[in-house]
């Protein structure tokens, strides 16, 4: 059994974004898709891993003092991290 190819149109639909913009993921190959004449089609479960791979883990809050009473950062570390800090805030 063959299975449904979805259009750029489907896809651009499913992903609220241009057709013209699918089409250029297809060309530069970020969205895996099969060249059909002068058409872009594409898998769905290609669609579906694509979208997979995109979602981001849930972010883990800590907070930078509980770390230290913990023992988990030391004193030259947390100097290191301000340091750091200080110099993007300059810039």
């Amino acid at each position: 059994m063959i299975e449904q190819l979805l259009t750029s149109k489907e896809v651009a639909d499913k992903l609220q974004i241009k057709e013209t913009t699918v089409r250029e993921w297809a060309r530069i190959g970020i969205l895996k898709a099969i060249r059909v004449g002068r058409y872009w089609r594409f898998r769905s479960n290609d669609l579906d891993n694509w979208l997979k791979g995109r979602e981001r883990p849930e972010k883990k809050r800590f907070s930078l003092e509980g770390m230290i009473e913990n023992g988990q950062v030391d004193e030259k570390a947390l100097d290191e991290v301000t340091k750091i800090w200080e110099s993007r805030e300059l810039q």
